[in-house]
Protein backbone atom coordinates (compact mmCIF):
# COMPACT_ATOMS: atom_id res chain seq x y z
CA UNK A 1 0.00 0.00 0.00
CA UNK A 2 2.81 2.45 0.85
CA UNK A 3 4.24 1.81 -2.62
CA UNK A 4 1.03 3.03 -4.32
CA UNK A 5 0.61 5.96 -1.93
CA UNK A 6 4.16 7.13 -2.63
CA UNK A 7 3.57 6.91 -6.38
CA UNK A 8 0.38 8.95 -6.16
CA UNK A 9 2.05 11.58 -3.95
CA UNK A 10 4.92 12.00 -6.41
CA UNK A 11 2.56 12.26 -9.38
CA UNK A 12 0.32 14.79 -7.64
CA UNK A 13 3.29 16.87 -6.47
CA UNK A 14 4.69 16.94 -10.01
CA UNK A 15 1.31 18.06 -11.32
CA UNK A 16 1.05 20.86 -8.74
CA UNK A 17 4.60 22.11 -9.25
CA UNK A 18 4.66 21.88 -13.04
CA UNK A 19 1.14 23.22 -13.60
CA UNK A 20 0.64 20.59 -16.31
CA UNK A 21 -2.94 19.30 -16.31
CA UNK A 22 -2.17 16.17 -18.31
CA UNK A 23 -1.53 13.12 -16.16
CA UNK A 24 2.04 11.82 -16.23
CA UNK A 25 2.68 8.44 -14.56
CA UNK A 26 5.86 8.26 -12.46
CA UNK A 27 7.90 5.27 -13.59
CA UNK A 28 10.85 5.77 -11.28
CA UNK A 29 9.45 4.12 -8.18
CA UNK A 30 10.29 0.48 -7.54
CA UNK A 31 8.85 -2.11 -5.19
CA UNK A 32 11.92 -3.82 -3.78
CA UNK A 33 14.12 -4.55 -0.80
CA UNK A 34 16.67 -1.76 -1.29
CA UNK A 35 19.57 -3.64 0.29
CA UNK A 36 18.79 -6.88 -1.52
CA UNK A 37 18.49 -5.12 -4.87
CA UNK A 38 22.26 -4.78 -5.08
CA UNK A 39 23.02 -8.25 -3.71
CA UNK A 40 22.10 -9.95 -6.99
CA UNK A 41 24.25 -9.63 -10.09
CA UNK A 42 21.13 -9.53 -12.25
CA UNK A 43 17.40 -9.23 -11.68
CA UNK A 44 15.49 -12.47 -12.06
CA UNK A 45 12.68 -12.67 -14.65
CA UNK A 46 9.27 -12.63 -13.03
CA UNK A 47 6.07 -12.27 -15.06
CA UNK A 48 4.17 -10.93 -12.05
CA UNK A 49 6.64 -8.06 -11.48
CA UNK A 50 7.96 -7.72 -15.02
CA UNK A 51 7.53 -3.91 -15.31
CA UNK A 52 8.74 -3.38 -11.78
CA UNK A 53 11.87 -5.44 -12.39
CA UNK A 54 12.65 -3.54 -15.58
CA UNK A 55 12.49 -0.28 -13.66
CA UNK A 56 14.72 -1.75 -10.94
CA UNK A 57 17.31 -2.86 -13.49
CA UNK A 58 17.23 0.61 -15.05
CA UNK A 59 17.87 2.17 -11.65
CA UNK A 60 20.78 -0.15 -10.94
CA UNK A 61 22.33 0.86 -14.26
CA UNK A 62 21.88 4.57 -13.51
CA UNK A 63 24.35 6.76 -11.63
CA UNK A 64 22.90 8.02 -8.33
CA UNK A 65 24.30 11.10 -6.60
CA UNK A 66 21.64 11.92 -3.97
CA UNK A 67 20.21 9.46 -1.43
CA UNK A 68 17.94 10.64 1.38
CA UNK A 69 15.60 8.87 3.74
CA UNK A 70 14.66 7.66 7.21
CA UNK A 71 16.17 4.17 7.54
CA UNK A 72 14.67 1.70 10.03
CA UNK A 73 16.34 1.30 13.40
CA UNK A 74 16.72 -2.34 14.43
CA UNK A 75 19.90 -3.62 16.02
CA UNK A 76 18.14 -6.91 16.80
CA UNK A 77 15.36 -8.45 18.82
CA UNK A 78 15.00 -9.70 22.35
CA UNK A 79 12.59 -12.48 21.46
CA UNK A 80 10.98 -14.14 18.47
CA UNK A 81 7.82 -12.04 18.79
CA UNK A 82 9.57 -8.68 18.29
CA UNK A 83 9.62 -9.07 14.50
CA UNK A 84 12.68 -6.84 14.52
CA UNK A 85 15.47 -9.20 13.56
CA UNK A 86 18.15 -7.91 11.23
CA UNK A 87 18.20 -9.63 7.87
CA UNK A 88 21.53 -10.84 6.55
CA UNK A 89 22.86 -9.17 3.43
CA UNK A 90 26.10 -10.82 2.42
CA UNK A 91 27.62 -7.99 0.39
CA UNK A 92 26.68 -5.15 2.76
CA UNK A 93 27.68 -7.12 5.86
CA UNK A 94 31.05 -7.86 4.27
CA UNK A 95 31.56 -4.20 3.44
CA UNK A 96 30.77 -3.24 7.06
CA UNK A 97 33.19 -5.88 8.30
CA UNK A 98 35.97 -4.52 6.07
CA UNK A 99 35.34 -0.85 6.89
CA UNK A 100 33.42 0.29 10.00
CA UNK A 101 33.98 -2.92 11.95
CA UNK A 102 37.69 -2.90 11.18
CA UNK A 103 38.14 0.14 13.43
CA UNK A 104 35.74 -0.88 16.20
CA UNK A 105 36.36 -2.78 19.44
CA UNK A 106 35.12 -6.38 18.97
CA UNK A 107 32.68 -6.29 21.88
CA UNK A 108 30.94 -3.22 20.36
CA UNK A 109 30.63 -4.41 16.76
CA UNK A 110 27.06 -5.70 17.00
CA UNK A 111 25.57 -2.21 16.74
CA UNK A 112 27.27 -1.71 13.37
CA UNK A 113 24.83 -4.16 11.82
CA UNK A 114 21.79 -2.09 12.72
CA UNK A 115 19.64 -1.39 9.64
CA UNK A 116 20.39 2.34 9.63
CA UNK A 117 24.16 1.72 9.63
CA UNK A 118 23.65 -0.73 6.78
CA UNK A 119 21.80 2.09 5.02
CA UNK A 120 24.86 4.36 5.33
CA UNK A 121 27.11 1.59 4.00
CA UNK A 122 24.79 0.82 1.09
CA UNK A 123 24.32 4.50 0.20
CA UNK A 124 28.06 5.26 0.44
CA UNK A 125 28.81 2.49 -2.04
CA UNK A 126 25.90 3.43 -4.30
CA UNK A 127 26.89 7.08 -4.85
CA UNK A 128 30.51 6.16 -5.53
CA UNK A 129 32.98 9.03 -5.71
CA UNK A 130 30.57 11.98 -5.77
CA UNK A 131 27.25 12.73 -4.10
CA UNK A 132 25.15 13.53 -1.03
CA UNK A 133 23.60 11.28 1.62
CA UNK A 134 21.01 12.57 4.08
CA UNK A 135 19.52 10.29 6.76
CA UNK A 136 17.37 10.70 9.85
CA UNK A 137 18.75 8.34 12.51
CA UNK A 138 19.00 7.79 16.27
CA UNK A 139 21.22 10.50 17.77
CA UNK A 140 23.26 7.83 19.52
CA UNK A 141 25.20 7.81 16.27
CA UNK A 142 26.98 10.87 17.70
CA UNK A 143 28.44 9.59 20.95
CA UNK A 144 28.17 5.81 21.26
CA UNK A 145 31.53 4.08 21.52
CA UNK A 146 30.37 1.45 19.06
CA UNK A 147 30.16 4.15 16.36
CA UNK A 148 33.88 5.03 16.53
CA UNK A 149 34.80 2.95 13.48
CA UNK A 150 31.83 4.22 11.52
CA UNK A 151 32.69 7.86 12.28
CA UNK A 152 36.34 7.34 11.41
CA UNK A 153 35.48 5.93 8.00
CA UNK A 154 32.91 8.54 6.99
CA UNK A 155 35.29 11.30 8.04
CA UNK A 156 37.93 9.83 5.75
CA UNK A 157 35.61 9.20 2.82
CA UNK A 158 33.41 12.33 2.87
CA UNK A 159 34.47 15.95 2.50
CA UNK A 160 31.75 17.53 4.64
CA UNK A 161 29.69 16.13 7.50
CA UNK A 162 26.68 17.91 9.00
CA UNK A 163 24.92 16.69 12.15
CA UNK A 164 21.73 18.37 13.39
CA UNK A 165 21.01 16.80 16.78
CA UNK A 166 17.35 16.97 17.83
CA UNK A 167 18.11 15.10 21.09
CA UNK A 168 14.96 13.63 22.75
CA UNK A 169 16.52 10.47 24.21
CA UNK A 170 14.47 9.92 27.37
CA UNK A 171 14.85 6.15 27.60
CA UNK A 172 16.45 5.27 30.94
CA UNK A 173 16.29 8.88 32.18
CA UNK A 174 14.12 10.42 34.88
CA UNK A 175 13.44 13.87 36.34
CA UNK A 176 15.27 16.84 34.90
CA UNK A 177 17.58 14.65 32.83
CA UNK A 178 14.55 13.46 30.89
CA UNK A 179 12.99 16.92 30.70
CA UNK A 180 16.17 18.40 29.21
CA UNK A 181 15.83 16.08 26.24
CA UNK A 182 12.54 17.74 25.36
CA UNK A 183 9.95 16.21 23.05
CA UNK A 184 10.68 13.51 20.51
CA UNK A 185 10.02 14.50 16.90
CA UNK A 186 8.76 10.95 16.33
CA UNK A 187 7.08 10.42 19.70
CA UNK A 188 9.56 7.69 20.62
CA UNK A 189 11.95 7.26 23.54
CA UNK A 190 15.24 7.50 21.65
CA UNK A 191 16.86 10.67 20.38
CA UNK A 192 16.92 11.76 16.75
CA UNK A 193 19.56 13.34 14.54
CA UNK A 194 19.80 14.42 10.91
CA UNK A 195 23.11 13.52 9.30
CA UNK A 196 24.20 14.83 5.91
CA UNK A 197 27.34 13.54 4.21
CA UNK A 198 28.83 15.32 1.21
CA UNK A 199 31.45 13.93 -1.14
CA UNK A 200 32.66 16.51 -3.66
CA UNK A 201 36.16 15.32 -4.59
CA UNK A 202 37.88 18.38 -3.11
CA UNK A 203 40.67 18.44 -0.54
CA UNK A 204 38.38 20.00 2.07
CA UNK A 205 37.32 18.17 5.21
CA UNK A 206 34.84 19.76 7.62
CA UNK A 207 32.69 18.46 10.46
CA UNK A 208 29.71 20.61 11.45
CA UNK A 209 27.55 20.03 14.52
CA UNK A 210 24.45 21.66 15.98
CA UNK A 211 22.35 20.61 18.95
CA UNK A 212 18.94 22.11 19.69
CA UNK A 213 18.40 23.76 23.07
CA UNK A 214 17.28 21.72 26.06
CA UNK A 215 13.62 21.46 27.07
CA UNK A 216 12.29 22.15 23.57
CA UNK A 217 8.96 20.63 22.61
CA UNK A 218 8.45 18.45 19.56
CA UNK A 219 6.77 21.36 17.80
CA UNK A 220 9.64 23.75 18.56
CA UNK A 221 12.18 21.31 17.17
CA UNK A 222 10.24 20.77 13.96
CA UNK A 223 9.76 24.51 13.57
CA UNK A 224 13.53 25.03 13.93
CA UNK A 225 14.10 22.74 10.94
CA UNK A 226 11.37 24.42 8.91
CA UNK A 227 12.80 27.86 9.65
CA UNK A 228 16.34 26.91 8.58
CA UNK A 229 15.36 25.61 5.12
CA UNK A 230 19.05 25.10 4.31
CA UNK A 231 22.19 23.90 6.10
CA UNK A 232 23.76 27.19 5.02
CA UNK A 233 21.45 29.01 7.44
CA UNK A 234 22.46 26.99 10.48
CA UNK A 235 24.75 28.55 13.08
CA UNK A 236 26.87 25.46 13.60
CA UNK A 237 28.03 25.19 17.22
CA UNK A 238 31.39 23.99 16.09
CA UNK A 239 33.16 23.43 12.84
CA UNK A 240 36.28 21.31 12.56
CA UNK A 241 38.53 21.45 9.52
CA UNK A 242 40.86 18.70 10.68
CA UNK A 243 40.25 14.96 10.81
CA UNK A 244 40.75 14.78 14.57
CA UNK A 245 40.70 18.26 16.04
CA UNK A 246 41.09 17.65 19.77
CA UNK A 247 40.79 21.35 20.62
CA UNK A 248 37.41 21.61 18.94
CA UNK A 249 36.21 18.43 20.61
CA UNK A 250 37.39 19.65 24.01
CA UNK A 251 35.62 22.98 23.53
CA UNK A 252 32.40 21.22 22.59
CA UNK A 253 32.60 19.04 25.67
CA UNK A 254 33.42 22.02 27.90
CA UNK A 255 30.37 23.90 26.62
CA UNK A 256 28.20 20.88 27.25
CA UNK A 257 27.36 20.45 23.58
CA UNK A 258 28.46 16.81 23.61
CA UNK A 259 29.52 14.19 26.10
CA UNK A 260 32.03 12.58 23.76
CA UNK A 261 33.66 13.54 20.44
CA UNK A 262 31.02 13.64 17.72
CA UNK A 263 32.87 12.69 14.58
CA UNK A 264 36.39 11.31 14.65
Amino acid sequence: MSYYIATINIEETFKDVSGIEEYHPFEGIVLTDTFESTELEEILDDDLFDDNNRRLQKQLNTSVTVIMGNPPYSVGQSNANDNNKNKKYENIDRRIENTYSKHTTPVLKRSLYDSYIKAFRWASDRIGTYGVIGFVTPNSINDKGSMAGFKKVINEKFNHIYTYNLIGAIKGKIGDDALKEGGSVFDIMIGTAITILVKDNTDENTVNYFEVASYQSKEEKLESIKTLQSINNCLWQYKSTEDCNEKVHSLAIKKGLVSLPIIL
